[in-house]
């Protein structure tokens, strides 16, 4: 499978995979083509990443090797119906548009397309972080390798079943805004102890990224990492004591159940 790839818009996401994938050096600039409606957005993602930017849908479509697909839900059928008759039969069409699934894709440009439906990872800019895929029954494994490679340059990958892809946005998608959340109050309890916000922001940052990292590299369940680190009496016992007294545990479920339940009716 070659390597010619076209973006079938030029919004931020596309831009942030676009940066991810050149900057990790496993694509080239002349690999990509970028379709965007307004030219001169086009023309700014050509001048910023040397990549080729068109005006035309047609340019961006003709014989590639994969389709990704970044447009508002609101153009997707309009889009669609102008793709179905050029693109290749052994073009892989990704779309990481958000309210359309496999089947209505399918409904779009035919049963016999190789379609994914992708969910890009948010933390582009740092490496870490999952995007997941569920794909329909005409796409092969060879045909997923350069999507893969795609999404590796941008963190990590999961495929998911299609009645995951909601709960992957709700969990994962959406998770980094649970870990702000979590991550601000923790600053704020810093300030209200007396330290500045400088030094609070410094101090829980690098507990964050230690604490992932020791629970990474042990290989352990997070609660056994916490029990080598509780002493009988001591301060951190104390502290896991006061947040399940205030119910920050049922909080941080009840919240991600909710979240779910959102992302299903969209």
């Amino acid at each position: 499978m070659g390597r010619n790839i076209g973006f079938i818009g030029g919004g931020s996401m596309a831009e942030g995979m676009i940066k991810g994938m050149l900057g990790s050096g496993t694509f080239q600039a002349e690999e990509i083509t970028v379709y965007n409606r307004t030219k001169e957005r086009a023309e700014y993602l050509a001048q910023t990443y040397g990549v080729s930017g068109s005006g035309k849908l047609e340019e961006a479509v003709r014989d590639r090797d994969l389709l990704i697909l970044a447009v508002s839900e609101a153009g997707v059928s309009e889009v669609c119906q102008r793709l179905k008759p050029l693109m290749k039969e052994s073009t892989v069409f990704a779309s990481i548009c958000a309210g359309s699934g496999i089947r209505d894709y399918q409904a779009l440009l035919g049963e016999d397309k190789k379609i994914v439906s992708v969910m890009p990872n948010t933390l582009t800019e740092t490496g870490y972080g999952y995007s997941a895929f569920c794909k329909s029954q005409t796409v092969t494994e060879q045909d997923l390798d350069l999507l893969r490679q795609v999404l590796e340059a941008i963190g990590q990958v999961l495929e998911v079943r299609e009645e995951m892809f909601d709960v992957f946005t709700a969990y994962s998608s959406a998770g980094p805004a649970f870990i702000l959340e979590f991550l601000n109050a923790m600053i704020d309890a810093g300030v209200r102890a007396g330290f500045s916000r400088k030094e609070a922001r410094k101090l829980c940052l690098s507990n964050l990224m230690g604490t992932a990292l020791q629970v990474e590299k042990a290989g352990d369940h997070p609660l056994e990492v916490l029990d080598r680190m509780t002493s009988p009496g001591g301060v951190t016992i104390e502290a896991v004591y006061a947040m399940n007294r205030t119910g920050m545990y049922g909080a941080i479920m009840e919240s991600v159940a909710d979240t779910v339940t959102r992302a299903k009716k969209e």
